[in-house]
């Protein structure tokens, strides 16, 4: 799944790329991997991935707490409780 979500990204990075360069863009060497040329494609990568790892992890904190702090359940049936 991670990986897909790094290739959606990436893909999306080479999109925005094409549309502020042009159709050249990879001839022009906008969209190799070194940050001489390409820091544009990189840098929306990078981004993109530490979005949604912060989304991520918020997310997952959300719910982390939220099984942390869930109040038991009281069985009132039970007559000896108390």
């Amino acid at each position: 799944m991670r990986s897909l979500i790094w290739t959606d990204i990436k893909t999306a990075s080479c999109v925005v790329v094409r549309i502020i360069y042009g159709p050249d863009a990879l001839a022009d060497g906008y969209m190799p991997g070194d940050w001489q040329t390409a820091k544009l494609m990189i840098s929306l990568f990078w981004t993109g991935t530490v979005i949604l790892s912060v989304v991520s992890a918020a997310a997952c904190r959300h719910r982390c707490n939220s099984w942390l702090t869930a109040v038991p359940q009281r069985n009132w049936s039970d007559k000896t409780a108390a």
